[in-house]
């Protein structure tokens, strides 16, 4: 498991959070588990070392809990070309203004995907196939 964080907080002011809100002061949680890997920085550089090639046909399940759309929607171009059937995307704030535009705009319009689940801001999409 791959995990992108800054671990300093919010890079920008989101919703009625500041700046540096949520911040690990720069510092990973410890987890003792060699299957994960946190990747410290900002995510839009730090994603790019993973190998996509690598993922072949692995089902994946892609969390998308960046808060901003920006590095929301860099990620989700990112990986896009790696999304095979089956892989679940799913999308924790999907309700929220920036994360809805990009299923609206991008997801639905490039993937036919079906709902497998979702709370009252959160969505688990599965993908079907290309569109």
């Amino acid at each position: 498991m791959d995990s992108f964080d800054l671990f300093t907080g919010l890079p920008i002011a989101w919703r009625n959070y500041e700046k540096g809100f949520f911040s690990n002061g720069g510092v990973p949680p410890e987890i003792n588990d060699s299957r994960v890997k946190f990747h410290v920085g900002y995510v839009e550089e730090e994603i790019q070392v993973l190998d996509l090639d690598k993922l072949g046909n692995t089902k994946k399940i892609i969390l998308f809990d960046l808060d901003l759309h920006d590095p929301t929607l860099f990620c989700y171009n990112y990986l896009k070309q790696s999304f095979i059937p089956g892989d679940i995307l799913y999308f924790d704030e999907a309700f929220d203004e920036a994360e809805f535009s990009i299923i609206k705009e991008k997801v639905c319009l490039e993937f036919v995907v079906k709902s497998i689940g979702h709370t009252g801001l959160a969505i688990a999409m599965e993908v079907i196939s290309l569109r």
